[in-house]
């Protein structure tokens, strides 16, 4: 493949998204990322409205070392994040791809979309204006992809159907998407082993500031109500009963953070939990050598790469039952599952963790399978034999 030039269309270019792209980028001659951006977000870059920021371009496009043969290009559109019209969306966004593709001069030979709507709508129709293969792959978390699904909407569906190859972050689905196109395989989520290794806790605390003698938990996500962090919070004033040199530091922004830190106040729990805002990547790898124990207590996942993250640093997670931790977590080995919006299961499961006698080399081990490297081999045998 390496004559070969590839297409992404996406809504980001960071994390899940960015790293598996930069290693497939050595197979190919060139690789056009066409980043969807939302013009509306970039509001939160000049005047205070906070929700908006994780949906702004320095949010969702990360160019620290993008090969040479990486092209990342937004293709911004203005869009409001609720009671949007999703023929406008689809359309829209089809639009501005169609145009930036003839601006640029972009020759093709494949076309991926990540997510169904709209990327996916995107990528059907680039493959009949071009007579290119198409590959989807859905990312949406339980409660999303449930919804698409189950919505009768025959765009959603004729998506799946139009694709040459599917992937799907979990097993579980895999049958239901077998409905609508046979040749749906799954690929699991992965991280990026250059920015996450196990370094020595004390160093990792003391380069972050935070207390050395202290039981540290760790959270990291979107602050949004999906996420579950008010049952953490509900789940870490139950603990400090029981446990009263615990901190949970819980990374990330969104439109929950007034909400979430007034729970931390009215429960005077100021000592025992810190919201410590937006977590660059560089400063990841710290926060997840610093803590004893990730905790994910999101509601619906499609896969939760973060608590891989934490294992890969040699940390057992806590998470919930919530369509993609179950699938990655080895119960008793490296983490336990909790009821999702049960702040008092919640409770009982990170109590637990913390009395447990964890294998931390085993679950460094059991990390590596998760490793990009090995994924995206898979990912690029299903290119070669479509191409």
């Amino acid at each position: 493949m390496s004559q070969k030039n590839l297409l992404v269309i996406s809504h980001s270019y960071a994390n899940f998204i960015k790293y598996p792209i930069e290693i497939i980028a050595k197979k190919f001659n060139k690789v056009y990322v066409l980043v969807r951006i939302n013009s509306f977000a970039e509001l939160s870059n000049y005047i205070p409205v906070n929700h908006l920021k994780p949906f702004n371009k320095s949010s969702k496009i990360n160019l620290l070392n993008i090969p040479d043969n990486v092209e990342v290009i937004p293709t911004p559109f203005f869009y409001l994040p609720v009671q949007l019209s999703m023929p406008y969306l689809i359309e829209k966004h089809y639009e501005v791809v169609e145009k930036s593709i003839l601006k640029n001069n972009i020759d093709f030979n494949i076309v991926h979309s990540h997510f169904t709507i709209s990327a996916g709508y995107v990528g059907s129709k680039l493959k009949n204006r071009y007579n290119v293969p198409f590959v989807l792959t859905i990312h949406e978390n339980k409660e999303w992809f449930l919804r698409e699904y189950n919505s009768l909407n025959s765009i959603i569906y004729d998506i799946w159907k139009n694709a040459d190859l599917i992937f799907r972050v979990n097993k579980k689905d895999i049958p239901l998407l077998k409905r609508y196109n046979n040749n749906v395989k799954y690929i699991k989520n992965g991280f990026n082993c250059n920015h996450l290794k196990h370094i020595d806790k004390n160093y990792a605390r003391n380069i972050l500031n935070i207390p050395t003698d202290k039981f540290i938990i760790f959270s990291l996500g979107v602050l949004i109500d999906r996420k579950g962090f008010n049952f953490l919070i509900e789940s870490i004033n139950i603990i400090r009963n029981y446990k009263p040199d615990v901190i949970c530091y819980i990374g990330g922004h969104g439109p929950q953070k007034n909400k979430l830190q007034k729970m931390i106040n009215d429960f005077n729990l100021r000592d025992n939990v810190r919201l410590v805002g937006f977590i660059e990547d560089y400063k990841l790898n710290y926060w997840m050598n610093a803590c004893d124990l990730f905790v994910l207590p999101s509601l619906s996942e499609s896969f939760g790469v973060v608590q891989v993250e934490a294992m890969a640093c040699g940390k057992p997670v806590v998470a919930t039952i919530n369509g993609g931790s179950e699938e990655v977590i080895k119960e008793g080995k490296t983490g336990l599952l909790a009821i999702p919006g049960n702040s008092e299961d919640l409770a009982e499961k990170i109590l637990n963790a913390i009395n447990e006698n964890w294998d931390y080399e085993y679950i460094l081990k059991y990390s590596e399978e998760y490793l990009w490297h090995t994924i995206v081999d898979d990912i690029l045998n299903n290119y070669d034999e479509l191409i």
